[in-house]
């Protein structure tokens, strides 16, 4: 026998449900609606199937007590309706035969129990209440499975989002990638043609060294050419002033070398120049302002040029130079 507060809790949880009781005797099914409905439950009896199917289409109920055997039907066949109306709904079913057969093919069925007619009372109210219990809590496994499945949609949604967006960072970074690969390639380029420009740059510049070098080296020639015979012009004048001149033939005769010294003098000024005129078209070459301009060359000339050059250099060492 339960206590009282045991009854107190049970009602407080279970209270109001809603019972269906079935039963082709009246008189059992009043008495057992009226003992559950002393639990505080909310109870409805009927004693047909017929009228048991209309008032499952017609109301919700938590629990259906039906017996096993009806007038115009069975319990089994209310049983398999149920589960189509109400899938919520717990079933029990009634028997007046303590028939393991029948038991289990009412749980089969779908039954959650079975009572063997008379029952207990006590072991009514147990079976009730447990009854409830497996409704609420297949209500609520119901509404964490939708919960669950509402979970998994949200979930899907975001998986698919973040896919998306990872689809479109991925297709950025290859972008990016394919342009920092030209962009590299570029780089690449330009430094191998400013290598080679550098090397340009470093093959004039040794050649302007070279040049250079070698101009200097000309240049000093027709310097020492010059000076040598302004020494020697000047030394003859003040010989001449000195010592007065002899004759007109030694006079003439002095004159005539004078003439060819100054006209070698003026060669080497005239080649002077053109060394000059040849480190200015250096400038202009480094410039890019170069112009080339075609004339002809006397050989000859050029060759005498060259005979009196060698001429004022070899004679201080007594060495004689002749075409």
């Amino acid at each position: 026998m339960a206590r009282p507060d045991e009854h107190d809790n049970r009602d407080e949880r279970d209270e109001r449900a809603s019972l269906l009781v079935i039963d082709d005797e009246e008189s059992v099914a009043v008495t057992m609606g009226a003992i559950l409905e002393m639990e505080g439950y909310q109870v409805a009896i009927t004693t047909t199937g017929a009228e048991a199917l209309r008032r499952l289409r017609e109301q919700t109920f938590d629990v259906v007590l039906t017996d096993l055997r009806l007038d115009d039907t069975d319990g089994l066949s209310i049983v398999a309706e149920l589960r189509k109306i109400q899938p919520d709904a717990v079933a029990i079913m009634l028997t007046g035969y303590a028939s393991m057969e029948s038991a289990i093919k009412a749980l089969r069925e779908g039954a959650y129990d079975y009572l063997i007619k008379p029952c207990d009372v006590d072991e009514l109210r147990v079976v009730v209440a447990r009854g409830i219990e497996r409704r609420h809590l297949g209500l609520q496994l119901r509404a964490y499975v939708a919960e669950l499945e509402a979970a998994n949609r949200t979930i899907n949604e975001l998986n698919f989002d973040l896919q998306r967006r990872i689809d479109e960072a991925t297709a950025q970074l290859q972008q990016r990638m394919h342009e920092l690969a030209r962009a590299n390639t570029e780089i690449e380029s330009l430094y191998r043609d400013a290598q080679a420009h550098v090397a340009q740059l470093e093959e004039l510049d040794r050649l302007k060294s070279r040049f250079l070098s070698m101009a200097s080296h000309e240049l000093k020639t027709p310097l020492t050419s010059i000076s040598g015979l302004a020494q020697v012009l000047a030394r003859r004048m003040v010989r001449r002033l000195q010592e007065g001149w002899p004759d007109e033939d030694d006079w003439l005769t002095e004159q005539r070398a004078n003439l060819e010294r100054l006209e070698l003098l003026n060669s080497q000024t005239a080649r002077l120049g053109r060394l000059i005129d040849e480190l200015l078209d250096v400038s202009r070459i480094e410039s890019g302002k170069l112009e080339f301009h075609w004339q002809d060359v006397d050989p000859g000339q050029l060759v005498h040029e060259v005979v009196d050059r060698l001429q004022l250099t070899t004679s201080k060492h007594h060495i004689e130079v002749d075409l």
